[in-house]
């Protein structure tokens, strides 16, 4: 229902995990799934697509001023920011033009991106100094 805030706590986390040694006798570690127990059930994590690259690239993809914050579901691109947010009309990604029904909200001020940001709802999940707020179209 949109407005709602879902909150997950977390009981245990595990990660499928595997290793190898390359010739140069280095170490790799890969991690496969990674699964997330909460008291109503099993969460499985996944990738957020442009995260990794926030710090060299935060810009909204549509306005190119504001730093994203905003990640599109199902599709999982964090792309646009509060703003835009708003103003898609389509309810369509502007990166894969696939139809999201759902979003999170990436909390830039967490990550000392933006200093004077702020969130109003709590957290759906904090983790490595990132808060994630969610909700539906």
């Amino acid at each position: 229902m949109a407005g709602e805030i879902a909150q997950a706590t977390v009981v245990a986390e595990v990660a499928e995990v595997s290793t190898s040694i390359s010739a140069g006798g280095g170490v790799w570690l890969r991690i496969g799934k990674q699964l997330v127990l909460t008291p109503t059930g099993v969460l499985e994590l996944q990738d957020v697509f442009g995260l990794n690259d926030y710090a060299n690239s935060p810009e909204c993809v549509a306005c190119m001023t504001e730093p994203k914050d905003t990640i599109l579901l199902p599709c999982r691109h964090l792309c646009v920011c509060r703003t835009c947010f708003n103003h898609l009309t389509l309810d369509k990604c502007p990166v894969c033009r696939a139809p999201f029904t759902s979003y999170l909200r990436f909390d830039a001020a967490a990550t000392g991106a933006d200093e004077g940001a702020s969130v109003d709802e709590e957290p759906v999940c904090r983790s490595n100094g990132i808060s994630l707020h969610m909700d539906t179209v």
